[in-house]
């Protein structure tokens, strides 16, 4: 009788392992915030998002099979979205305003000024660039400044100093 019930409850906890593990199969997974599914051909695995995107291995590394056209697409610069585009002596950002960020004799700084003023990003923070008597700082909108020390940068509180 024991055997019985014994072999009744593996069994119970082997179809319960076996079903949930079917059901989980037609669902979808996520891998670095992408929803997809994973795939094994031969001894290799490869993740299939739903935009038609790979994740697999390259040589020794595994790397997104459509990275540099999607990088292209979404890239970030200051807080906008745009792209980097080559030019013939050097780079520029061109942001989907068509604003661009590019190097001039007295630096880097946005074409359109004014905007530029308004709406800067920097390591996350909002607020816009000063030139002062020693070179450059930014303050953002909660009052702190990033300024250059000696041969680095950092933030700085401006209360601290008040």
């Amino acid at each position: 009788m024991k055997r019985r019930i014994l072999a009744t409850a593996v069994t119970l906890i082997c179809s319960l392992v076996l079903a949930s593990s079917l059901v989980r199969a037609d669902q979808d997974d996520w891998y670095q915030g992408r929803r997809g599914h994973w795939v094994q051909q031969d001894n290799a695995w490869r993740f299939h998002d739903v935009d038609g995107d790979e994740y697999r291995q390259y040589g020794n590394s595994w790397r997104w099979s459509k990275a540099q056209e999607r990088a292209e697409q979404e890239q970030w610069y200051q807080g906008r979205r745009g792209q980097w585009v080559r030019l013939p002596n050097g780079w520029m950002f061109r942001d989907l305003d068509g604003d661009e960020y590019r190097q001039y004799d007295d630096g880097w700084r946005w074409k359109n000024a004014e905007r530029a003023e308004q709406e800067q990003w920097y390591q996350g923070h909002r607020g816009h660039w000063i030139k002062g008597p020693n070179g450059w700082v930014f303050r953002d909108l909660h009052n702190k400044v990033y300024r250059q020390y000696g041969d680095g940068w950092r933030w700085e509180s401006r209360e601290a100093n008040n």
